[in-house]
């Protein structure tokens, strides 16, 4: 069945990234769910579709089969070309099924319908002009060279009357150079094979399953084919002998339920690339005599070794072994491929990496990225020509050897989830360095680039909220101006290329609370039920500053899910944070008051991060301890010496109330004054901080001794100031 959609009176054939924004989340999950038990690979539905319908399908799948997808659909993106006829084929198959199903659970808007290609009881009752669609799709193949065919469930008479109309036209036939075609459709397309000039071939699972798992004898015909894929999951259980006529064949890739290749395989000298999914066990030797291979790609297949004859693969440049979980060494003899340019192994339970990777002297890309690695060898430092490393999630490895240091080509390292700790001072040699990726690792300081420092970017993990369960006020500005530039940073992107669009930046931020409200957003869950999950983690936090930050990072993520633009977003954000002359919150006034958004746009919010040290909490304490001991030594003259001016002119309860006490000033006239200007603090933190600075003075002014005095004031504080004072506790 096929999907049409009617706009401004015209009707055009729908596709499905057409569909799926017209149909609500119930209705799209119910499709899913029905894609599944018809074993069609969401992988493939996804893969090269627009941001927007990834993300649309994402968000109504499964959480816990959400990512798997996502990953899968990486893998097809990288090892299928867009133009493969397994992406094509895929959609088909399920819009054809979401047709089947119009009328039953499905809700659809009226501009959008079905034609059937079928009777509902699938006896070959086709609308008249279904064989002269076919025909019609065969003579346009013939001028553009490509026939992606289309016949899910039409009777198979007529694919073959369509294809019999050319068989005195083979010469027209010669044209078509790329076919990608339903298993079960082969028989009927006879013709097209005798005609001898197909170049590149994709036959998939059809979407009845009416493959037989044995092949024409006309497909032995096929020493033009340069490329071919088969996606035939089910039925496949014996490798297509025809393939071995395939002379000219560059290019093999089999996705299917076989668990071995034949050996003869090795005899294909054509071929150059070859890519090998699932299921598979064994990897014959004869795979060393392909000597002009240049690519080889094993996908989660259950081989537990290479051969060694794949050291006879001296021109290989590509050595993808991805999610082969069941393979646990490397043979030596992959150091004698000279040429390789990129290596990957990906989610392997390999725990150590040979020397002789040190022998890659071309190696352009290594990716080790998820595997059990624990080490890196020395001899790393030999890939001169090294560009990317990545040991992305590798959580066994916890140091990089000095070597890298030597590396003087390596633009981009990533180290992004794993356990390293420290980067050696030797990567300040990579002279080349652009890109270091540190998320989510506990490396927080770096060697010193020299003049490299403006050129590397560095990713690391953004902490916009506190993992302190207190925090100081000078904190709490600090963590807002970083969390209300990473809202805006995120909402911008949002607005300019969607959702996905911060999927990678997402891993800079710090798990907790933001992150949360941010994956809660892009997996388009609706704005009231995130604000009642996040309005319930802000409930459980009793902290004042942290929850007010809380609270000002979920109305950034609302903000940013309604679409509102940077202006609206910065002053709803300025106004929770309540901070006095915020100089952001006068630039996002200038901004509305004078048009003027070169004070909003340039806002330097770096520069608004103070170095915070030792608490303020702290400091005080100690100020006091310093100036109770003066006054014990010294008395009143000499504390007088140590007054602090700048203190006094602010209006700093502890310092004025000081001043007044060197003065003799009567102490009611002094707790007076000090009461004034604890009334004037409404920061609940503040004001706290201002009765503790208040009865320092009366303490003072009572002549109570040190310990009294530090016993008093840590009681107004939480136990972070409490543990920096043990020490003289323990002395007093």
């Amino acid at each position: 069945m096929e999907c049409f959609i009617v706009e401004k009176g015209v009707e055009r054939k729908a596709e499905l990234e057409d569909i799926l924004p017209l149909l609500d989340d119930r209705t799209i999950q119910t499709i899913l769910r029905d894609a599944e038990k018809s074993n069609i690979d969401l992988s493939f539905v996804l893969g090269y579709m627009p941001d927007e319908t990834k993300n649309l399908v994402c968000r109504n799948l499964l959480s816990r089969n959400r990512g798997k997808i996502k990953k899968n659909v990486k893998n097809a993106e990288s090892a299928y070309k867009k133009d493969s006829g397994y992406f094509e084929n895929e959609r088909t198959k399920l819009i054809s099924l979401i047709g089947e199903n119009k009328n039953s659970s499905y809700f659809f808007p009226d501009y959008l319908f079905w034609k059937e290609t079928k009777s509902k009881e699938r006896k070959g009752e086709w609308p008249d002009d279904s064989i002269k669609h076919l025909i019609n799709e065969i003579e346009e193949a013939c001028g553009s060279g490509g026939l992606c065919l289309t016949t899910i469930g039409m009777p198979k008479d007529d694919v073959q009357k369509a294809f019999e109309a050319f068989k005195d036209r083979k010469n027209e036939l010669q044209k078509i150079r790329d076919l990608s075609i339903y298993a079960n459709d082969i028989p009927a397309a006879a013709v097209l094979f005798e005609a001898g000039g197909l170049e590149k071939l994709r036959i998939s699972d059809g979407f009845d399953d009416e493959f037989t798992g044995t092949w024409p004898s006309f497909m032995e015909n096929c020493g033009t084919l340069t490329s071919v894929e088969l996606n035939i999951r089910e039925r496949l259980t014996e490798f297509p002998l025809w393939i071995r006529n395939a002379v000219s064949l560059q290019s093999l890739s089999i996705y299917s339920n076989l668990t071995s290749i034949p050996d003869w395989v090795g005899g294909m000298q054509s071929l150059r690339e070859i890519y090998l999914h699932k299921n598979l066990k064994i990897i014959p030797d004869s795979i060393g005599n392909l000597t002009n291979l240049y690519k080889l790609l094993i996908l989660d297949s259950d081989v537990e070794k290479l051969p060694d004859s794949v050291g006879n693969l001296l021109l290989l440049k590509e050595l993808l072994l991805w999610g082969n979980k069941n393979l646990t060494s490397l043979p030596a003899v992959i150091g004698n491929l000279k040429n390789l340019t990129k290596f990957e192994l990906l989610d392997s339970n390999i725990k150590t990496l040979p020397d002789w990777i040190g022998n890659l002297q071309n190696l352009a890309e290594l990716s080790l990225a998820g595997s059990e690695i624990e080490k890196l060898p020395e001899c790393i430092g030999n890939l001169g020509n090294l560009t990317v490393l990545s040991l992305e999630n590798c959580k066994n490895i916890k140091c990089l050897p000095d070597s890298i240091g030597r590396l003087k080509n390596m633009a981009n390292l990533n180290l992004c989830g794993s356990a390293i700790e420290k980067l050696p001072d030797t990567t300040a040699d990579c002279a080349s360095l652009e890109c270091i990726n540190v998320c989510n690792t506990s490396i927080s300081s770096f060697p010193d680039f020299g003049t490299l420092t403006e050129k590397i970017k560095i990713k690391q993990t953004i902490e916009v909220l506190p993992n302190k369960h207190s925090i100081s006020r000078l904190s709490f500005c600090n963590h807002y101006y970083t969390l209300v530039e990473t809202i805006l940073r995120f909402s911008e992107k949002v607005r300019a290329e969607g959702l996905l669009a911060i999927v990678d930046e997402l891993e800079t931020v710090s798990a907790g609370f933001l992150k949360t409200g941010l994956r809660l957003m892009m997996d388009g869950i609706d704005a009231a039920v995130i604000r009642h999950l996040l309005t319930l983690q802000i409930k459980r936090e009793h902290h004042y500053y942290i929850k007010k930050l809380m609270k000002i990072a979920m109305e950034g993520i609302l903000s940013a899910q309604n679409g509102e633009n940077s202006i609206e977003t910065s002053l709803k954000l300025a106004s929770l944070a309540d901070i006095k002359n915020d100089p952001f919150a006068a630039a996002c006034e200038k901004c509305l008051a004078d048009d003027d958004s070169d004070a909003f746009c340039n806002f330097d919010f770096k520069a608004q991060i103070q170095p915070e040290g030792e608490r303020e909490e702290i400091r005080f304490i100690r100020r006091v301890l310093e100036i109770k001991g003066i006054y014990r030594r010294e008395g009143w003259l000499e504390v007088e010496k140590h007054l602090d001016n700048d203190g006094i002119s602010a209006g700093d309860v502890f310092e004025y109330g000081l001043l007044m006490a060197v003065d003799n000033r009567d102490y009611e006239d002094i707790d007076k004054h000090l009461t004034m200007l604890t009334e004037l603090e409404t920061d609940p933190v503040c004001k706290n901080f201002a009765l503790a600075k208040k009865d320092a003075v009366r303490m003072f002014c009572e002549g109570l001794n040190i310990r009294i005095i530090l016993l008093t004031l840590l009681a107004y504080f939480d136990e972070d100031v409490e543990e920096a004072f043990t020490s003289e506790m323990d002395e007093l």
